[in-house]
């Protein structure tokens, strides 16, 4: 057992529920990950490039397209980052936008399916070595709380707080949460 397994099922995934039977269910404390509770934090990227914390965390970079990385440095604790690029529409907005045919509805980047691939994909390869996932956008607001709230949805069971505390971008939260069902 090390420090990030979930404490009910010492990182199995799994409890016995019958030890006669040797009949099993899902660790309803982790939900099947075998891992403690995971910190999501959401922050605008000012405070992402200056977060500093002991424990071995990733991030999810988002910035807006055009726009210069954020200047984050990959270095222990932080494992890795994730970076995407994209505008800060809506399901709604770009319903709208991609009706007008003009130079700037062709430039828009739009959050996409491969995008949330790359996110699920990314928190799995990490979700045994950290217990804490940084996700920043520009301001901290509506992409970030949309990737945050999607990863608390699918490996944690639990949003509520992203809905409560922000405004999730609803067109990256579905997308997510659709590749994630896809994935089952």
């Amino acid at each position: 057992m090390n420090n990030t397994d979930c404490l009910r099922c010492n990182g199995d995934g799994f409890i016995e529920i019958n030890r006669q039977t040797h009949t099993t269910q899902t660790c309803p404390e982790c939900k099947g990950t075998g891992r403690g509770k995971m910190k999501i934090l959401v922050m605008g990227r000012q405070s992402a490039e200056q977060f500093k914390s002991e424990e071995k965390y990733i991030i999810i970079s988002i910035t807006s397209p055009y726009s210069p990385e954020a200047k984050i440095e990959v270095k222990d604790p932080l494992m890795a980052i994730l970076r995407l690029s994209f505008h800060d529409w809506d399901a709604k907005d770009k319903e709208l936008i991609e009706q007008k045919d003009t130079l700037e509805s062709k430039r828009m980047i739009y959050f996409n399916r491969e995008m949330a691939q790359e996110i699920l994909l990314f928190v799995m390869c990490y979700i045994k070595t950290v217990n804490l996932i940084i996700v920043h956008c520009e301001a901290g607001i509506s992409r970030s709380a949309g990737v945050a709230g999607a990863i608390a949805k699918c490996f944690c069971g639990d949003d509520n707080y992203y809905f409560k505390h922000y405004l999730p971008n609803m067109l990256v939260y579905d997308t997510i949460i659709k590749e994630w069902n896809e994935r089952k």
